[in-house]
Parts: structure tokens; sequence; C-alpha cells
């Protein structure tokens, strides 16, 4: 498991870490569409999104554990 994995786990499970936001797409004048950007403003948006996706299915997983257990 890789060290922003580790991160992202350990905010899962403390209940008081920050939620991630979902991110939001680059506007169209943020790219300039030569494709030589490294990384690309649409690279960073999509990690976000993944990153916020993980976050999400984490945290309907542990709210469909928890009430399973009640």
């Amino acid at each position: 498991m890789n060290i922003r994995m580790k991160m992202f786990m350990s905010n899962v499970e403390n209940p008081n870490a920050e939620l991630l936001e979902e991110p939001i797409p680059p506007a169209p004048s943020e790219c300039c569409g030569g494709g030589s950007c490294c990384p690309c403003v649409w690279d960073f948006y999509y990690e976000q999104k993944r990153l916020w996706q993980e976050q999400q299915k984490a945290l309907q997983e542990s709210i469909a554990t928890k009430q399973k257990d009640r």
C-alpha cells in the first residue's frame, strides 16, 4: 500500500478527518490542449476525482457495516 493510500485510509477510519469535496472539472481556459504539460490540469482533476470516489466508497461501506452491526 503506498503512502497516499495509507493517508487516505487513516482519514477514512478517523471520524474527525476532513472529507474531500467532489472536484470540479477544469474550465476550458485552464487547459492549453497541447498535451505537453506535465501534469496536465486534467491529470490533477482525475487523480482528485479518483481519491474522492475511493473515499465515498469507503464511507458507504463503513456506514453499511455499522448498520449491519446494529
